[in-house]
């Protein structure tokens, strides 16, 4: 149920229920790790990260519109264009953080 409503195991634990929380992690791991479209992805990827993604690829699997050449296509592009995005968005922190430095320096 928090797969489909977005809830992280994040959310969870700090809602009191470590129990769900546990069980959430255990399942976006393991699907995480028996999913052939994230063969290429880091291991160290967020959890959070690897859950929208597996929504992601649940979504474009379920609709029936696409071939599976385009839904392959699709997979491939969600999955680069949300690392590319994380990507981006630790080195903005990280320069953030580099410029906050210099400045207690």
């Amino acid at each position: 149920m928090a797969m489909v409503v977005g809830a992280t195991a994040a959310e969870l634990e700090q809602a009191g229920r470590p129990d769900a929380a546990r069980l959430l992690h255990e399942e976006v791991q393991r699907r995480a790790s028996a999913e052939p479209a994230l063969a290429g992805v880091d291991p160290d990827t967020p959890e959070a990260v690897l859950q929208l993604i597996l929504q992601g690829l649940d979504e474009i699997r379920g609709h029936a519109g696409l071939s599976d050449a385009q839904k392959a296509a699709v997979e491939a592009s969600l999955i680069r264009s949300v690392l590319q995005t994380v990507s981006t968005q630790i080195d903005h922190i990280r320069m953030v953080l580099d410029a906050t430095a210099e400045r207690s320096s």
